[in-house]
């Protein structure tokens, strides 16, 4: 099968890049003609995989009438039989994604919830109006004429996006939001995540028994020894996935020795550290900037408690299970589907979004009572289980296409 997988800006950090990678080279490993095109231009110092391309970037109705000719001749030499669309809505006119759609099968996966609101693209939550209506109430509730025609072309979009073939989510609760929002419930496929877990990860004890190694003892992270009580954020800097909030849950954190270690990068990088500085928490914290994943293991594995305070309502998110798979206990907001990987008391703690004062104390509480974490973090590990049928998802992922072949055919 020949198969074009279709993303917008490249970043090597990103949950939907680490995917994307991840499949297209499990898909090539069976025998398939797999493709990627990024709308991004050429990140420098690179070397690009084979079979993988880059057009430019349009983001609106003219930028998408300049690169029209490009994009479509670049896929149409591609002769794709299905075209996987990723995250498109940022990048790719919806001029383009017309064509596309109209032209070629395709599959779209929900990788995250936050163009489906008209507030900001910095959302702390989808809000109920735009949950249930996201039309032209929520437009001339939140827009204002400067940010009028950026959202009339977001809505186009959401419009081009509603006739692909088929929609895949990771959960039922994704499911039910996306049908709020105008998407035929009759086209969704619920495709349970994996962890693209790197060979570098594979020491776990949860692989013994099944191919794995044992694991070594502890050794220094990036080539910093980290001492007991390591808090982890792993993240995009963010406000929507909530480290400012993470570093005020932590500067109440008293009695008991810690020290914050952040992995990441992004646009709010130096807002993080001066908020640091004005809490007093610089000689407590350690921000590491972005790490190669095959060497992120060695983080999850001298963290005493990773947290996901993420604001946005999340699809699905790696970073907590993850951190199970390590045996770590998770503390976490209880936005978008987290409730679906975390029980609350049993594998870690769900927080009330915004809660900052929860937030502290359920991170304090894992740091101090040692038994309680080591009990949350072996639940974390049986449950992780669940989300390692990498053979599986990539078996399902093909019948996918070919149902969606079958169905645009049928509709042609």
């Amino acid at each position: 099968m020949r198969i074009l997988h279709l993303h917008g800006r490249y970043t090597p950090f990103g949950g939907a890049e680490t995917y994307l990678k991840d499949v297209y080279q499990a898909q090539r490993e069976k025998g398939h003609d797999v493709t990627v095109v990024y709308a991004s231009l050429f990140p420098s110092n690179y070397s690009p995989q084979p079979r993988e391309f880059f057009i430019t970037p349009s983001t609106g109705i003219k930028a998408g009438f300049k690169t029209k000719k490009q994009s479509l001749h670049l896929i149409r030499e591609i002769a794709p039989d299905i075209i996987h669309l990723h995250v498109v809505h940022y990048d790719i006119s919806p001029y383009i994604l017309r064509m596309i759609i109209g032209i070629w099968p395709t599959v779209y996966t929900v990788h995250d919830l936050l163009w489906l609101c008209l507030k900001s693209p910095d959302i702390h939550r989808v809000c109920t109006l735009c949950a249930k209506q996201i039309y032209f109430r929520a437009m001339l509730r939140y827009s204002t004429l400067k940010t009028i025609p950026y959202n009339l072309v977001r809505l186009w979009t959401l419009y081009e996006l509603k006739q692909t073939s088929t929609f895949l989510v990771h959960s039922e609760g994704v499911k039910q939001v996306i049908i709020q929002n105008g998407f035929s419930s009759d086209r969704i496929e619920v495709l349970r995540p994996y962890l693209p877990l790197p060979d570098t990860w594979m020491t776990n004890p949860l692989l013994r028994g099944v191919g794995g190694r044992a694991d070594p003892p502890l050794r220094e992270a990036g080539g910093c020894a980290e001492p007991n009580n390591v808090i982890l954020f792993v993240g995009k800097l963010a406000s929507h996935k909530g480290i400012f909030d993470l570093v005020k849950a932590v500067s109440r954190i008293h009695n008991v020795t810690w020290k914050l270690v952040i992995i990441g990068d992004g646009g709010r990088k130096d807002d993080v550290r001066e908020l640091l500085l004005d809490k007093g928490l610089l000689e407590k914290s350690a921000v590491r900037g972005r790490i190669p994943r095959k060497k992120l293991g060695e983080y999850y594995r001298n963290a005493s408690v990773v947290v996901v305070p993420s604001r946005c309502p999340e699809t699905f998110g790696f970073v907590g299970p993850e951190a199970m798979f390590f045996g770590k206990p998770v503390v976490a907001y209880d936005s978008g589907i987290q409730n679906e990987w975390l029980i609350d008391g049993k594998t870690g703690y769900l927080v009330r979004c915004g809660d900052i004062a929860s937030l502290s104390e359920k991170i304090q509480l894992l740091l101090t009572d040692k038994d309680l974490a080591t009990k949350l973090g072996e639940n974390g590990r049986k449950r992780c289980s669940m989300f390692l049928n990498k053979q599986g998802h990539i078996n399902k992922l093909i019948e996918i296409y070919e149902r969606s072949i079958q169905l645009y055919r049928l509709n042609s």
